[in-house]
């Protein structure tokens, strides 16, 4: 394989790369602002009823302490409902793979 070949792979599969990075990225993001729509609507529920205190408090969290609050509320609001707790821990283990 000579060079220019060789430079038009490295082009292909680093154009490849990026495309799937941005698609877990973008996926990631789902799953984050999805556990943070659960968590503001589980607070108004509950009796918040302005929900940008709810935003605020979520504001600066990263994945892992939005996570650990999100499936804390969940775990409080459903602790009667085991199914929904085993639920609840596998999107979580899925999620902490992420």
């Amino acid at each position: 394989m000579d060079r220019k070949e060789r430079e038009e792979k490295y082009k292909v599969q680093t154009k490849d790369w990026y495309a799937a990075l941005g698609q877990l990225v973008v996926q990631f993001e789902h799953v984050c602002r999805s556990m943070e729509t659960c968590i503001i609507f589980a607070l108004h529920g509950d009796g918040l009823r302005n929900q940008n205190l709810a935003q605020a408090l979520l504001a600066d969290l990263t994945a892992a302490p939005l996570l650990q609050s999100f499936r804390a509320i969940v775990a409080e609001l459903r602790k009667n409902d085991k199914e929904d707790l085993r639920i609840l821990d596998n999107v979580s283990k899925r999620v902490e793979k992420m």
